[in-house]
């Protein structure tokens, strides 16, 4: 057990067969400890630890624990400095379930508002503080060729009309400052990797819906997930804002910044309100929106300089450049003359020849028609 004298703490080994019963006990400063097995289920069996008080934590007389505190440290003493737990599990097989489970039967009733967790890690930095303090760590060391493994996973049943879900990361600034200098992460999302990823299987974020049948099985009516991703201001609105919902940090890189070509879209791809725009300068100015009337095109000045109205006009400026197609037209016949005549010469047989070429041309381009 010397491996894990570095950390310190408080060892929990099991040893022996699962599901047997017995216990073992002994001081632990002013209070006491006990180690012992318990089976609720064929799933729920492994040992218990209960510390109660204590301040110079003695566990030479614990039978099962005096191993893993030997030589506490290099100290040659059987104690504990710190309060600090560790579970080690000598012989894990691949139908434990679980190697720590906390069971919380939560009673009726309550205040709202009220919370309770089945567990709580409380920590706190001091401001002199400078080393990385993380509340927990999940790490997954993951050498299986097959399986899906990870290093933390948050599932949660709905199984009455109360909000469900499986995970809230909050992150709270309760200074009332205005444009911090450090990070404020609710939820980070990291992914290191080295060489190409043509198959795209690295996704920094991966988000599956699925309909909901036994033992995994996709059965069930068809399901409709009403948002993949959504943004909202709570009951804060009018006074909570996103200066940006979706952003690519400068210095991010990518080769496209949006792609919904292979999914199956069965209406829109992007909607946007009246008014709302499409910008394409970082100065906000060269804009493209729809005001109700048509799409307007906004130069650099951020002003309209075109438009296409709803039906089909272009306009730049105030003025109409194209119109609805001009009908009525029929077809000339003839030899059509692009070649340009002399005004003080010219016959009316070559000038019919270039009447028809812009009859043609208009004709071609769809301004006039029959």
């Amino acid at each position: 057990m010397s491996s894990v004298s570095s950390y310190g703490g408080v060892v929990i080994e099991v040893t022996g067969a699962r599901g047997a019963t017995g216990a073992a006990s002994g001081p632990l400063g002013s209070g006491s400890v006990t180690a012992a097995t318990v089976s609720n289920s064929g799933a729920e069996q492994g040992a218990i630890l209960t510390k109660l008080g204590g301040a110079a934590n003695d566990l030479s007389n614990v039978p099962g624990l005096v191993e893993a505190a030997t030589d506490f440290e290099g100290s040659g003493v059987a104690s504990l400095k710190h309060e600090r737990l560790i579970f080690i599990d000598p012989a894990p097989t691949n139908t434990d379930v679980f190697g720590v489970k906390i069971l919380r039967r939560a009673p009726s009733g309550g205040s709202p508002g009220w919370v309770n967790a089945g567990l709580i890690v409380d920590l706190t930095t001091q401001a002199g503080t400078t080393a990385f303090e993380w509340g927990a760590i999940f790490k997954l060391d993951n050498y299986a060729n097959a399986g899906q493994n990870v290093a933390f996973y948050g599932q949660a049943y709905k199984r009455g009309e109360a909000s469900t879900g499986a995970g809230v990361f909050e992150a709270i600034d309760p200074r009332e400052i205005a444009d911090p200098t450090s990070g404020m992460p609710a939820l980070e999302v990291d992914i290191r990797a080295c060489g190409t990823d043509d198959l795209n299987s690295r996704n920094a974020i991966d988000i599956v819906a699925t309909r909901l049948g036994p033992d995994g099985a996709h059965t069930g009516a068809d399901m409709v997930c009403g948002s993949g991703l959504s943004f909202q201001n709570g009951s804060d609105v009018g006074h909570a804002a996103f200066g940006r919902l979706i952003w690519a940090k400068p210095g991010t890189e990518t080769d496209i910044g949006i792609d919904l070509s292979v999914a199956t879209i069965n209406s829109i791809a992007i909607l946007l309100a009246q008014s709302q725009v499409i910008c394409f300068d970082v100065g906000l100015t060269r804009k493209l929106y729809h005001n109700g009337g048509g799409y307007q095109f906004c130069g650099s000045a951020g002003t309209p300089v075109a438009q296409i109205t709803d039906n089909g006009a272009y306009y730049v400026g105030a003025n109409q450049i194209i119109g609805s197609r001009n009908t009525g037209w029929t077809a000339s016949t003839g030899t059509a003359t692009k070649g340009g005549f002399n005004a003080s010469s010219v016959t009316l047989p070559q000038l019919a020849s270039q009447v028809k070429a812009l009859q043609d041309a208009l004709t071609l381009h769809g301004l006039i028609g029959s």
